[in-house]
């Protein structure tokens, strides 16, 4: 299914967005992103190798199924019982304690258990190479480097990895090296580099909800297509203009994740059980009552800019079936002026 970029719509959307977020308007002047230091450990310094190594044990978190600011509350108290486990030497050298079963059973048992198998396997993997090869240090990941492609070269995990090489991190493709250097850029560990933003869904719904990115809407979006356009036009759009990555970042992603979900257009109801990927959804009705209004109030009625967004993309379609859906034209509430 193709997919096509409508740069003069970013144009629009970014820069409005990217305004509202220097300005510090609603919903910028109230949500922060999770990795800010008052979120971090208490016993955790700022600037260090263990903050850095903090930030690498967390991307392997930042993904569907837990919300990145829990994530990372959780992550905190982790680290606040076992420095240890986010220890490059500590995993590489005690292998009796820190096997893949204990980080799981840990993950699990601190309600991180989406996917804690997968990531227990590839945390002590990750954590051990780092101590082999890049002296237990993340930031070593990003020296030396021209731009995002040598990165993805070092960084990115292939499809035959390798104990005895260097480069390949277990479960680390395009989003994950975005989302380390979003972290270490943040961080202060790195010299500014121009690199598409991490694309999750919440990206994602923005650039199809707006018509950045355009595909068939009576259908199902083509995923890989879809990523591969918004790193696309994120990177180009940041390299025209000298955007900071890390500020257009913020813009997309605070945005989706403070707003779209109140919009009554994107919620969905489970009918019966819950079954995986074959787990039956339906739209919640939209009555227009007034807690549907209220919710338009604090997403679509407050959104910087509402005035480019066209489509209702729910995330449960993406969360539970891995599909960006494109629902049906948002609605604007016909009683909104009702509740001034």
């Amino acid at each position: 299914m193709p997919v096509s970029i409508d740069w003069a719509r970013a144009e629009r959307v970014f820069g409005s967005a990217l305004e509202a977020l220097e300005d510090h308007r609603y919903p910028y002047n109230r949500v922060e992103p999770p990795q800010v230091a008052e979120k971090l450990p208490p016993s955790l310094s700022w600037g260090g190798v263990k903050h850095a190594c903090f930030l690498f044990c967390s991307c392997h978190h930042m993904r569907g199924g837990i919300k990145s600011e829990t994530a990372f509350k959780i992550l905190g108290r982790l680290f606040e019982d076992d420095p240890h486990m986010f220890s490059p030497e500590a995993v590489a050298t005690d292998a009796g304690r820190y096997t893949p079963a204990f980080i799981t059973a840990v993950l699990r048992k601190a309600a991180l258990g989406y996917k804690a198998e997968e990531i227990g396997r590839g945390w002590v993997y990750n954590l051990t190479k780092l101590h082999r090869f890049w002296n237990g240090d993340p930031v070593m990941l990003v020296r030396g480097v021209a731009n995002y492609e040598e990165l993805c070269v070092r960084i990115m995990h292939g499809k035959e990895p390798s104990e005895d090489s260097p480069h390949g991190f277990f479960g680390f493709r395009e989003k994950m090296v975005s989302m380390l250097v979003y972290f270490l850029m943040h961080g202060g560990f790195m010299d500014p580099l121009v690199f598409p933003v991490p694309v999750d869904f919440h990206v994602l719904r923005i650039l199809v909800a707006h018509e950045v990115l355009v595909c068939d809407i009576s259908g199902n979006g083509y995923l890989k297509g879809l990523q591969d356009g918004a790193r696309e036009v994120t990177l180009g759009y940041c390299v025209k203009h000298g955007v900071d990555p890390l500020k257009l970042c913020d813009a997309l992603w605070l945005l989706s994740s403070t707003l779209c979900q109140w919009n009554p257009g994107n919620r969905t109801r489970i009918i019966g059980q819950r079954s995986g990927r074959k787990t039956r959804t339906e739209p919640t009705p939209v009555y227009w009552d007034p807690a549907q209004i209220a919710g338009y109030r604090r997403s679509c009625g407050s959104c910087p800019v509402e005035s480019t967004c066209r489509w209702n993309v729910p995330a449960a379609s993406y969360y539970i079936q891995g599909r960006i859906v494109v629902r049906g034209p948002r609605e604007k509430s016909p009683q909104l002026f009702l509740f001034p």
